[in-house]
């Protein structure tokens, strides 16, 4: 009885690993592989194989044709490797400066040599021909298009009626675990040149003008924000205007919410300029909600006019309890005031925190930032066990109530409880206490008018914006999204 495959596989590993890392040591890049397609032909070397090179390229092309009639079958590995500087073990690493196989396909080409090894040894029960295409240039060389044409899809003498591929992706799925979809997979790229065109100007009439810049950072944030493989996905996340094109699409399910809501708060406590209303109002005054909302969701959120989003019951949308910004004003009350500006940079990499700062430091504040990762932020800001006085609030809301940001300005201060700044008017408890006892929801929307007043007049909270969401999802798959974020613990096949 002849071994298994698998456990042939298994007797052909220390040879397959020995060649990869021979391949590793000496990547090469381009369409011009010679130590590489030397190591092809050797490992190929004595196998029934008709073996070929490219003419224009280093290719390797090698057809198996079994002992019985049947289809022509292509298996494709590519060969190249990428322009990056590898740094680690010394016996394991390239050996070439500025080249590495950073993208797993040292591993493809042993992996397709062990499979012609493998068929090979096996040519006796195999019905058809498998081609073997070990191609150079993958990495935006154009290697295959030239294989193509010098007639790779030719050499068995009849076309494939099937071509297989892998890729590695030993960061992403567990090792043992193979991984597919119907249709298209993986990514592919291109180059566009766009040329913006500006007329000159002086610079005291800016106005009379066209400033090519703005218009091309716009064009750079809307592309990177675009998800343009979104036909190739089962699911996609946009956070701009994008999603419109599967607005009443057969076969997809569109649901927008606001990922995280954003407001300022303040550290209220003894000995912090947030302990001062006026402090408070100047800072709110300094502060544009608009340009916030541009930096932190490139203005593609929600103005907020409370501390929830207006799709959330009770809250409050009146206008007129808002500090309206004053940039002349907030200079009498911030010149040469210390403050500390402190937020998480999950969002946007932290540029609504770098606008909080530069528009404090417009006004004349000494403004200092402290852009900090989820897990600092939520032990020093939320739990007040660092220095700050003023929180970027990016709140979750995962209840979709009023109660869940307003604990955050009532009750205990932190780190005992969830009063973040330590907050002390007892108009937000009284009026929380009072939405929470009753079941009429008239009277509960009367109280939660009354908590959010008292927050908002005493400018406890700067709202700034709600940092939108929009997630569709294709016929195959679905999810829940609670509070308005994709919970992949949900996500099913359909």
């Amino acid at each position: 009885m002849s071994e298994s495959l698998s456990t042939a596989a298994k007797a052909l590993q220390p040879e397959l690993v020995r060649l990869r890392r021979d391949l590793h040591r000496e990547p090469e890049l381009g369409l011009e592989l010679p130590r590489t397609q030397d190591k092809v032909l050797n490992a190929l070397d004595g196998l029934p194989l008709e073996v070929t090179a490219g003419e224009r390229l280093t290719s390797v092309t090698a057809v198996l044709r079994g002992a019985r009639p049947g289809p022509t079958v292509l298996l494709r590995g590519d060969m190249d490797a990428l322009p990056v500087t590898e740094r680690g073990d010394a016996d394991l690493i390239s050996r070439t400066p500025g080249r590495m196989h950073a993208c797993g396909h040292d591993l493809h080409t042993a992996m397709l040599a062990g499979s012609a090894r493998l068929l090979a040894g096996r040519r006796d029960r195999l019905a058809g021909n498998v081609v073997f295409m070990f191609q150079p240039g993958e990495e935006n060389a154009g290697g295959a298009r030239i294989m193509l044409e010098e007639g790779v899809l030719d050499a068995a003498g009849e076309r494939p009626v099937a071509a297989y591929a892998l890729h590695v992706s030993s960061a992403v799925v567990p090792q043992g675990l193979f991984v597919s979809r119907g249709g298209p997979i993986m990514a592919a790229a291109d180059r566009l040149r766009v040329t913006v065109r500006g007329t000159g100007g002086h610079g005291a009439s800016p106005h009379l003008a066209r400033d090519p810049l703005p218009a091309a950072c716009e064009m750079v944030s809307a592309l990177q924000s675009m998800v343009t493989r979104a036909k190739a996905a089962d699911m996609a996340f946009f956070t701009g205007p994008d999603a419109k094109r599967f607005s009443g699409g057969a076969g997809y399910r569109v649901e927008t919410a606001p990922a995280v809501r954003m407001f300022l708060m303040f550290n209220e406590r003894s000995g912090h300029p947030g302990a001062d209303e006026k402090v408070r109002r100047a800072i709110a005054q300094a502060v544009d909600p608009a340009a916030f909302g541009n930096a932190a969701a490139l203005g593609r959120g929600e103005r907020l006019t409370s501390i929830a989003e207006a799709a959330v019951p009770c809250v409050s949308k009146d206008a007129s309890l808002l500090v309206k910004p004053d940039a002349a004003a907030a200079r009498k009350a911030l010149s040469g005031l210390k403050v500390t500006v402190a937020g998480t940079n999950a969002i946007a990499g932290g540029a609504g925190n770098t606008y909080v700062q530069a528009a404090l430091r417009a006004a004349g504040a000494d403004a200092e930032l402290r852009n900090l990762d989820n897990a600092t932020w939520s032990t020093e800001v939320l739990g007040n066990q660092g220095d700050w006085d003023v929180n970027v609030m990016a709140h979750l809301n995962l209840t979709l109530t009023m109660t869940n940001p307003a604990s955050l300005f009532a009750g205990e201060p932190a780190p005992k409880g969830r009063n973040v700044g330590g907050v002390r008017n007892p108009g937000i408890a009284k009026g929380m206490g009072a939405a929470l006892a009753t079941t009429d929801e008239t009277a509960k929307c009367e109280a939660w008018a009354r908590a959010q007043r008292a927050l908002l007049e005493r400018v406890h909270a700067v709202p700034l914006t709600a940092v939108n969401t929009t997630y569709v999802f294709g016929g195959r798959v679905d999810a829940m999204l609670p509070g308005g974020l994709f919970d992949i613990s949900t996500l099913v096949l359909k």
